[in-house]
């Protein structure tokens, strides 16, 4: 077995990936090939980087594409199109080729009224939801509204209560799973999030 070693900078933080297999002409092969899209995080502040790893059969190589900020969390919302979110408390997008990284949102997260935001701490996980993507943080849970790849000005963010799940240890959120459809999504084993119209619904399972 062959060991590839490729540098990097930080602890990774966030990946998405897709396959690609193509079949030789000549032989009865397949040949894998496949791209992934990684963010890091690093205790230093310097310059900041998407990582995008490529495979071709057992060939493997790093490149990197510069980011206007430190990202937080990263996810893919279809076959082409990725979503992050930064420090900013902003939402930013690109695709698979990874040239262009632009910015999707006209308000940051960090300025939404509801509260000082500011406290919100860092992104854990994103994920899509139907028309939307679903953020989570330590003690929040955010539903951003998201179409035709552009975020909505309307944010909405509830506070996590961990009386809601008595059972639990521990009060802050690590990870969230979606439904197919978009329509729920689960962020502790014994929870559920419902998601209808501009409302958030938590429930135990």
């Amino acid at each position: 077995m062959k060991t590839i070693t490729l540098p990097y900078w930080g602890q990774i933080i966030g990946l998405v990936s897709k396959a690609n297999s193509t079949q030789a002409a000549t032989q009865k092969t397949t040949k894998q090939d496949g791209r992934s899209l990684f963010i890091t995080r690093q205790q230093q502040a310097s310059a900041t980087v998407l990582y995008v790893l490529d495979q071709q059969g057992e060939q493997f190589s790093l490149s990197t594409t510069a980011l206007p900020c430190a990202m937080q969390a990263i996810t893919k919302i279809d076959d082409s199109t990725i979503v992050m979110i930064g420090d900013d408390g902003h939402l930013y997008q690109t695709d698979w080729q990874a040239k262009k990284v632009k910015k999707t949102s006209a308000k940051s997260l960090l300025d939404a009224p509801e509260h000082n935001n500011n406290d919100i701490g860092r992104a854990v996980a994103m994920a899509p939801l139907q028309d939307a993507l679903a953020i989570l943080y330590p003690k929040h849970l955010v539903v951003w509204p998201y179409q035709d790849s552009q975020a909505s000005s309307t944010v909405i963010i509830k506070p996590y209560s961990s009386s809601i799940a008595t059972s639990s240890k521990e009060s802050a959120l690590t990870a969230l799973a979606t439904s197919s459809d978009g329509s729920w999504w689960q962020i502790k084993r014994e929870m559920l999030v419902a998601i209808n119209g501009p409302q958030i619904k938590l429930s135990s399972i």
